[in-house]
Formats: structure tokens, C-alpha cells, sequence
């Protein structure tokens, strides 16, 4: 029999032994016309609900022996220049998604120049967190595990298309716009309940980076939704299919970017 616990709770307990709270209400200052405001509000509960994009966020600073031990497995050998996803599922194995520029040239002593060369999408998956989550985790590396990587090879111009679209939105990352809700005639600040299961990704693109947890709709959900989609195209082997998809992913990134670039900064 299985004894072992749920990524989820491990987590979860682990947050609840530091004194996390998932959820909290905190007062929000406020000016004179905000007391007004407040004082003539409905004694009953409220809550603004409005739907809003959701964005990259800061990185959160998370850096516990799982996470070291999975950026550590799958962006094994992969070019520190690289543009990367990782994603750290609740359920499914943990997998990476990468592209590689070319190898750079020197043409004068300390001139560096990128040739018109194939760039290159590398997939990695490994299932990790099933392995033991009592694991030392800062003792293992790649060659603990089976890790399945693929890589196919990339026009430049589509290569392009996708860095525009990721430098973009995960450059745009912020803190998400707060929630409140008005009761007893008081405006209260809703933290938002902590997630345990669901997807975690970490992003990083030409030095700017992010997270995301399960993101709703917006630039953070739209960019997954394309490098997941880039990433199958490593397992088509038709040649011809392949290229088909990979030139839909370049439409799908460059508009990407086109509507990042226009959402209020």
C-alpha cells in the first residue's frame, strides 16, 4: 500500500506549521471621502468581483530542496541563454519547455554575433514528486532520474515570434490588483486563499522573471496555453504536421505580444 502523502497536503502542512494563514481580512486605510464612502455602505457583506487579467507575478521567492532538485533535473545541460517554463503540476509528471538560441560567434576578439542558424525547442519531463517526497531532495540530480527529452529544431522567424511573446508578458509581471468587501460599513482588504493543488510554472525570459499558479484568463494563462502548445509539436513526427503547428504557434505568438504590449502597464 501507498503511504506516502499528497504533494498538496505535504505542502499545505508544511505552510501551516510556519504560521501561515490561507486566508485573512485586513483593514484598509482611507481618506476623508473614503470614511464617507464607507459610512453610507450597506451593513450587509459585499464584494467586488469584477474580472480582471491576470498577469505574470513576481516570483515568490519559493526555493525549497523539490524546486532546486527540479530546475536542477530538467534544465540539465540546457544553454544558461535559454528562454524557460517549468512546470510543477499537482498530478501529472513535471516538465520543462525551453528555447535555445543558437551558438553565438566570435568574429573580432570580445564581438559576439548570433548566426542565422536553427534555433531549438527543448521538452523535458521527468516524474519527480512521485519518486519519494521524503526524499533528499538537495542530494539527487539528473541521474536519479528518467527524464524524457526532446528537442526539435526551429526557423528563426518563428523562433522570434515566440521570444517576443514570452519576453513580453513575463516582463509585464505584477502583484494582481487587491479584492475588498464592505461589511458592517467597513471596506476590508480579501486576501486571497492560498492554493495547494493545481499547477505551479516559473518563467524566465532574457533576465526577467515570474510565476504562476493556475492562472485564469489573461496573458500568463495565453502564454502557457502556447508554450504547451510548442511543446507537443516536439512529439509530431511528421515532418510537414510539425511545421503546420509550429506556424500556427508563431501567428498565436505574435499576437500574444501584439495584445501584452497594449494592456494598461
Amino acid at each position: 500500500m501507498d503511504t506516502r502523502l499528497p504533494r498538496s497536503l505535504v505542502f499545505a502542512l508544511s505552510l501551516a506549521g510556519a504560521g501561515c494563514a490561507s486566508a485573512r481580512s485586513t483593514p484598509v486605510p482611507s481618506g476623508p471621502a473614503e470614511n464617507q464612502r464607507q459610512a453610507s455602505a450597506p451593513a450587509t457583506e459585499s464584494r467586488d468581483e469584477s474580472p480582471s487579467v491576470e498577469d505574470v507575478r513576481p516570483s515568490d521567492g519559493r526555493d525549497s530542496p523539490y524546486d532546486r532538485c527540479v530546475r536542477r533535473v530538467l534544465l540539465d545541460s540546457i544553454d544558461s541563454r535559454a528562454m524557460t517554463m517549468i512546470c510543477e503540476p499537482s498530478f501529472r509528471s513535471e516538465y520543462a519547455v525551453a528555447l535555445v538560441p543558437p551558438a553565438q560567434v566570435e568574429i573580432h576578439p570580445d564581438v559576439w554575433e548570433q548566426p542565422d542558424a536553427p534555433w531549438t525547442i527543448v521538452v523535458a519531463k521527468a516524474a519527480m514528486w512521485s519518486k519519494d517526497w521524503r526524499a533528499d531532495w538537495d542530494a539527487l540530480g539528473p541521474a536519479d532520474f528518467q527524464v524524457a527529452r526532446t528537442s526539435i529544431p526551429l526557423d528563426r522567424e518563428t523562433a522570434l515570434e515566440l521570444e517576443g511573446a514570452w519576453r513580453m508578458v513575463v516582463r509585464r509581471a505584477r502583484h494582481p490588483r487587491p479584492t475588498y468587501a464592505n461589511h458592517g460599513g467597513r471596506r476590508f482588504e480579501v486576501r486571497p486563499a492560498l492554493r495547494t493543488d493545481g499547477e505551479r510554472y516559473e518563467f524566465d525570459a532574457d533576465g526577467f522573471s515570474g510565476m504562476s499558479h493556475s492562472p485564469g484568463a489573461g496573458p500568463a494563462r495565453d502564454l502557457i496555453a502556447l508554450l504547451d502548445r510548442v511543446a507537443s509539436a516536439a512529439s509530431i513526427l511528421s515532418e510537414a504536421e510539425r511545421a503546420a503547428v509550429l506556424r500556427q504557434c508563431a501567428e498565436q505568438a505574435r499576437a500574444l505580444e501584439e495584445r501584452a504590449e497594449n494592456l494598461p502597464w
